[in-house]
């Protein structure tokens, strides 16, 4: 609070804009975190898929 402070605040206004500010902070830092969470779970679900789809062509190749 004391690196946001300005003349025109109080301590306790300071206080409540460091707080609002943190809060901001941590919800684009959750965001952030959904966010790569939900690429990592594309890309395994996309290189499993890509694996089977290997797999079939294999298995079909040596069927001829």
């Amino acid at each position: 609070a004391k690196e946001i402070h300005s003349d025109d605040s109080s301590p306790e206004e300071d206080e409540r804009e460091a707080g609002m500010l943190y809060a901001e902070f941590a919800m684009d830092f959750a965001t952030l975190s959904v966010q790569q969470a939900l690429i990592s779970a594309l890309r395994a679900l996309d290189s499993r898929k890509s694996a089977v789809d290997r797999e079939k062509g294999e298995k079909e190749e040596c069927r001829k």
